[in-house]
């Protein structure tokens, strides 16, 4: 999945599971690891880069709507796989993450476009909601 998918997933999963914090961040990390087993079609670098700068200006306002740092903290951990893969910090964590990850598929490109594209929307949808019912008490499904 892209790092933007991985981002928004891991924000959304957090404000649906706020409580205990320690589970809404735990459930964001492990998101990426549930989502990354899904095939799906990897962008070139610099498309990546911009997708995700524009996905963090986004989680980013929400979350300081939300008034919720952990939403973004949330986020980050969502894409730490990704970011350990990149830098290289831990080849436990790159061993694990690459074994999880989806292997060659035969659906059509299009197809996997969509499924990355109904995650994204999905996850920002639950950012949205969640946004919207803040003043209510938080996210009702």
């Amino acid at each position: 999945m892209l790092g933007a998918t991985h981002f928004a997933a891991g924000a959304a999963v957090y404000t649906l599971l706020r409580r205990p914090k320690i589970l809404g961040l735990t459930v964001a990390f492990a998101s990426h690891f549930a989502l990354d087993a899904v095939p799906h079609y990897e962008l070139s670098f610099p498309w990546q880069v911009l997708l995700f700068a524009l996905t963090g200006a986004g989680v980013s306002l929400l979350a300081w709507k939300l008034k919720d740092l952990w939403v973004l903290v949330a986020a980050s951990l969502g894409i730490l796989p990704d970011m350990n893969w990149i830098l290289r910090i831990s080849e436990t964590l790159d061993a694990f993450h690459s074994f999880i990850h989806f292997k060659k598929t035969s659906l059509p490109v299009i197809a996997l476009l969509v499924i990355e594209a109904v995650v994204f929307a999905a996850s920002f949808l639950v950012l949205i909601r969640s946004s919207r019912n803040k003043k209510n008490g938080g996210f009702r499904l």
